[in-house]
């Protein structure tokens, strides 16, 4: 039983409605079905019922609740107990822009016996550490696809911005004149991502992007920004943010999550214990 499932159960159990507890855990509503579906399957019962009016726990859906309440409890305090002192919980960092990581700090506070090293690479050299041992886990945006072997858990919404040249603003006005004369700039070597971006700028604006292209580096997709070679999605707030590039704000619809990846069968208490955390401040 993957434990994490656990915290989804205890939040729709807790807020009588899968709508509410998604929103609380910033999962979608059919990410939280899918999982209690599983968790019910798991067990072998019905652990809520559904109905117009909400959920309520069925006999062996409390009784599940109270025990996994119980066991959450051992768990977290005898990790807390394998913890030694000054504990590293190793991180890889495969981009360069990070917003929406305010936990972490919270989480270096909370246990000061855990000292978090992150380690920023590229995507191949961090899928080695994991493979390898040498990191406990991957913080990514969720643009980046890693093999199915690893698990993936969301952490944080972070709201995005269009980025193109101080010229191309000035000169192309609005987010839909840059869609139809500029190229998509993006790090991610994901054609799922890139063909979901343009769905969505069709969608809100009505108009969309023809070419993409995939640049390597975030150092090298801002200095194709600001020589006016397109326009990038990037983690922003809105404004003139120097180096000649202009930000438009988009929607939340255009959010991109980022995540921990890692080896569920290789978990370190420490990034147990992490993940524990992150769980009991989002749900």
């Amino acid at each position: 039983m993957d434990i994490n499932k656990l915290y989804y159960f205890f939040a729709a159990a807790e807020s009588d409605s899968f709508t509410r507890a998604a929103e609380h855990c910033h999962i979608a509503q059919t990410t939280m079905s899918k999982y209690i579906a599983q968790l019910e399957e798991e067990t072998g019962c019905t652990l809520f019922l559904r109905s117009k009016s909400g959920l309520t726990l069925t006999e062996e859906g409390k009784r599940f609740y109270e025990g996994m309440k119980e066991i959450d409890r051992k768990y977290r305090a005898l990790l807390s107990s394998l913890a030694p002192q000054k504990a590293l919980c190793h991180l890889g960092l495969a981009s360069q822009e990070f917003k929406g990581l305010d936990f972490l700090p919270a989480f270096q506070k909370a246990f000061p016996e855990i000292s978090l090293s992150c380690h920023m690479a590229p995507v191949p050299e961090l899928e080695n550490g994991l493979e390898a041992g040498t990191l406990d886990g991957i913080i990514a945006p969720d643009a980046i696809v890693f093999p199915k072997r690893f698990a993936t858990i969301p952490l944080m919404p972070v709201p995005q911005c269009l980025v193109c040249s101080e010229a191309h603003a000035q000169s192309l006005k609005d987010i839909p004149h840059i869609l139809s004369a500029l190229p998509f700039l993006t790090k991610a070597d994901n054609p799922c991502y890139v063909d979901s971006c343009r769905r969505k700028f069709q969608a809100v604006y009505h108009a969309s992007f023809g070419m993409s292209e995939t640049i390597p580096t975030f150092t090298e997709q801002l200095l194709r920004l600001s020589l006016g070679h397109g326009f990038s999605i990037l983690p922003y707030t809105p404004g003139s943010i120097g180096n000649g590039l202009y930000l438009f704000s988009l929607p939340p619809t255009f959010e991109e999550w980022t995540c921990l990846v890692y080896r569920p069968s290789h978990g370190s208490p420490a990034l147990q214990r992490l993940i524990s955390f992150f769980h009991e401040k989002k749900c």
